[in-house]
Order: C-alpha cells, then structure tokens, then sequence
C-alpha cells in the first residue's frame, strides 16, 4: 500500500486498502513502520511512501516529518499537496 501511495498519491486507494486490514489502529501501524524503516534506512521508495502515508492519514511523528523535511525523492515522485 505505501508503494503503491508513493507512486501515485491516490489516499482514497490506500485509505480502503488499509480498511480491509479491519485494523482500528491501522495509522498508528503506518506511523511505526515508517519510523522503523527510517531508522534502519531500509528502501528508500518504501520509506518515502511510508511516510507520505503516515503524514496524510495524520499519524506522523516528528522523526517522520523531519525524514519528509529532509529526505532525497525517489526517482519518480509524486506532485501532492500537503
């Protein structure tokens, strides 16, 4: 789901693929990976899209903003507006 949000920005799309995960804590989850990848600098498309994801569904934590504030874009990235 993070990739595909990555690539195409579509919250709509990610936000009912994470609804059928029946998660009721499903951002918190989002906002934790992300801030997992980001410190073990695990791919950097993964990453990105995790965080884009956590920062749009309202979860971000300061580490993922910060890494969104900072981070090199991935080779194709996505216009969105905050």
């Amino acid at each position: 789901t993070a990739l595909a949000y990555g690539a195409d920005g579509d919250l709509a799309r990610a936000r009912s693929r994470l609804d059928a995960l029946q998660d009721a804590d499903v951002g918190a989850r989002v906002a934790e990976l992300a801030g997992e990848y980001i410190g073990r600098g695990d791919d950097l498309h993964a990453t990105y899209g995790l965080a884009l994801l956590a920062r749009d569904l309202g979860v971000a934590s300061p580490l993922v903003l910060e890494y969104l504030a900072s981070a090199p874009m991935p080779a194709t990235p996505v216009e969105r507006t905050p």
